[in-house]
């Protein structure tokens, strides 16, 4: 998380104030592709919700650790819907308080964030969007202190010319290949 944020917003100018010990995380981009309604795409949610439910099963105390955000708030209000079926949503005076945009995390952290970016190639401008520049996906990032994950088109993102997403890949993918 720290070494994306580094890279795609500080110019890799930040120093880690962790050991190599402390610091190391987990990360990985799942790759999931399907048509999208108003930028939701159900083989996303769907993938999330398997994930999420695997990891309850395995630790029902998780549920107050997981952060679900994405770019958009559409994709957010249907998330929110599936991710209800597992019992996974919370909710506080009306207001859902574990899934939501970028903008309804800020200054927040949890154990573990799934980044769900939503899209498609017939919407690729608001693929574009999203990754243009580093604010999004830096919030997202760094709203993890332990697991990072992005679920999302990784053709179409690569395919952008967004140097936010083409880093991102290459940190996770570069990381993976070191870490074991």
């Amino acid at each position: 998380m720290f070494t994306i944020s580094n890279k795609i917003s500080y110019d890799d100018l930040m120093v880690q104030g962790k050991s190599e010990d402390e610091s190391q995380g987990k990360s990985r981009w799942y790759d999931s592709t399907g048509k999208a309604n108003d930028k939701f795409v159900k083989e996303q949610a769907d993938l999330l919700k398997s994930l999420i439910d695997k990891r309850l099963q395995e630790d029902p105390n998780l549920a107050d650790e997981i952060y679900v955000i994405t770019p958009f708030s559409n994709v957010a209000n249907k998330l929110v819907q599936v991710l209800d079926g597992i019992n996974f949503t919370k909710r506080e005076n009306g207001k859902t308080t574990n899934i939501g945009t970028v903008h309804t995390f800020q200054g927040k952290e949890a154990k573990i964030v799934y980044f769900v970016l939503g899209a498609d190639s017939d919407s690729s401008g608001a693929a574009r969007w999203a990754v243009s520049v580093p604010n999004m996906m830096n919030v997202a990032a760094t709203r993890a202190k332990k697991e990072f994950y992005i679920i999302g088109d990784k053709k179409l993102y690569a395919s952008l010319g967004s140097e936010v997403a083409n880093k991102t890949i290459s940190i996770i993918e570069d990381y993976n290949n070191v870490v074991v």
